[in-house]
């Protein structure tokens, strides 16, 4: 029986020896699946083991105990970083990852982020960034830290901003203000800003906050009297909202002073009898002044109404106030072609309507693609022009049927006018070269054919008031043959009139008469050819 029961204990303690061994073999064999913690103790590390919290680091102990609520520290953790990173939502992403599978989420900011990995049944979650150090011990590089550091960098530049900052609740009174909103407000009270109560007074009122954003520019008055101008912007919230206010005064008196600019221009324009129209970059009317309505039937109100440049010609083309082209494709082209050549710098017409009327239309480019049309009526100028050829024409006929030849100099001594009788005369064509044509240049010409010696002194002397030039004639000879006496007069303004009239004749020939001074006159008949000039004038 002691044998017996001597290897019933054997068999029992070896028995115990393998349960004792085989725990430990699958202990170690667990230990080594399961990940160990290796990371700074100020760092968040979490490890479960399904929603078994199995190891945390301090950091992430301290974010446990300042998230009591939850069923178990999966749905804690969880929770509170949800509030962070709304996109892990209940954690069912974390939870459904894989052997050796990894995932990372960050916040909406980018400063908190989340990442974890499963290393088999267990996974290794590691927050960083922006969390709280709710522990209390707010380290230099804790979330906590990195906010107040952050907000106190946003208070510093709020604070120092040049320009009103301010935020408002829905009912519109202010609930934070910046040092120049209160700075201001102190100026539109009159008062020290130290003196100011609180809150503020809400200084741009006009602009209230509203679900949408708004612009605007509004305008405080100091107690001197004197204006301050700020371009405002509301952006708006459920809460309230929140306003910047930017200094106008600068662009104000901008504003001011173009206003002004304009107004004298309208002024001007008002009183100019030339009609303007200025297009902008859209061709769209933007100016015009009354002398426009006055030289075209156009009413003020169609004007006012903005019309486009196709519109404006159009209607001018339906009172026949513009040339009438074959075609209206034809007249449609050439607005086109206004507008270009007018974008140019090129367009200048003169416009004859069948009412008798004529406009010069002249087209200037502006900056940007504006155009500027000046129309000037210069009916009573054509009119005259037309009349002043029209007398020229008459005296050019009258001298062409008179009985001799005729030819005006300007007290210059340039020729003004000759008959056509004058210029068959002499082989000349004046209208060719004007200039070339003087009084002293024919004298010469004219002595080829004198038959006396001291014509040139004699003629210089009657045109130039030495001697009497009405009593000045001389009995000359052509190039073709003819025999002319030639005489000057003088006209009003210091102008000669040189005539020249045919000889008379004497049997069937004309004569040739020679004056000399204190004798008688003598008759000579002259051969049939030419005469040929007397040599050693």
């Amino acid at each position: 029986m002691a044998v017996i029961a001597t290897a019933a204990g054997s068999a029992l303690a070896a028995a115990l020896l393998a349960l004792i061994g085989f725990a430990l073999i699958l202990r170690r064999s667990r230990h080594l699946a399961e990940p160990e913690i290796r990371a700074d103790p100020s760092q968040a590390v979490f490890l479960f083991d399904g929603e078994i919290l199995i190891d945390a680091t301090d950091s992430a102990r301290r974010l446990l105990r300042a998230r009591p609520t939850g069923k178990n520290d999966w749905e804690r953790v969880i929770g509170f970083l949800a509030e962070s990173i709304p996109s892990l939502g209940d954690g069912a992403d974390l939870e459904s990852l894989g052997p050796s599978e990894g995932l990372i989420r960050s916040s909406e900011t980018g400063l908190c982020r989340v990442s974890a990995i499963r290393y088999g049944t267990t996974l290794r979650i590691e927050v960083s960034g922006d969390l709280p150090d709710l522990d209390g011990e707010a380290g230099a590089d804790s979330g906590a830290g990195q906010r107040d550091a952050e907000l106190a960098l946003l208070r510093e530049i709020a604070g120092k901003a040049p320009v009103p900052m301010w935020i408002a609740d829905s009912a519109g009174s202010i609930t934070w203000a910046n040092a120049a909103y209160l700075g201001t407000a102190a100026a539109v009270a009159g008062m020290d800003m130290r003196d100011l109560s609180w809150p503020p007074p809400a200084l741009f009122s006009d602009l209230k906050s509203m679900p949408k954003d708004r612009k605007g520019r509004i305008t405080l008055k100091l107690p001197g009297g004197s204006l301050r101008y700020f371009n405002v912007t509301s952006v708006g919230s459920d809460s309230g909202g929140t306003g910047f206010a930017i200094p106008a005064d600068e662009a104000a008196k901008a504003d001011a002073t173009l206003r002004d600019f304009v107004q004298t221009l309208s002024k001007t324009f008002a009183h100019l009898p030339t009609g303007i129209a200025i297009f902008d970059s859209n061709k769209r009317l933007i100016l015009f002044n009354p002398a426009l309505v006055d030289l075209f039937p156009l009413p003020a109100e169609h004007l006012a109404s903005r019309p486009t440049l196709a519109d404006f010609f159009d209607r001018l083309r339906e009172c026949r106030m513009v040339p009438e082209p074959r075609n209206y494709s034809q007249w449609r082209q050439s607005m086109i072609d206004l507008q270009s050549s007018a974008r140019n710098g090129t367009y200048d017409e003169t416009w004859a309507l069948g009412t008798g009327q004529t406009f010069r239309v002249v087209g200037r480019p502006h900056p940007g693609g504006a155009i500027a049309f000046l129309f000037q009526d210069i009916s009573a100028e054509m009119s005259v022009t037309r009349r002043f050829r029209a007398e020229l024409q008459l005296e050019q006929e009258v001298l062409d049927n008179l009985g001799f030849a005729v030819a005006v100099f300007s007290a210059s001594g340039n020729l003004s006018l000759c008959s056509r009788s004058y210029a068959e005369l002499w082989g000349t064509d004046p209208a060719a070269n004007p200039a070339n044509e003087t009084l002293h240049g024919s004298i010469r010409r004219w002595s080829a054919g004198a038959r006396r010696p001291g014509f040139i002194a004699r003629a210089e002397a009657a045109v130039s008031g030495g001697t009497d030039a009405s009593a000045f004639t001389e009995d000359l000879a052509t190039g073709q043959g003819r025999l002319v006496t030639l005489s000057f007069r003088r006209l009003t303004g210091g102008a000669v009139m040189a005539s020249f009239r045919d000889l008379p004749e004497v049997g069937g020939r004309r004569r040739f008469v020679l004056r000399q001074p204190g004798r008688g006159e003598r008759t000579q008949s002259p051969a049939p050819l030419a005469l040929e000039p007397e040599t050693g004038r």
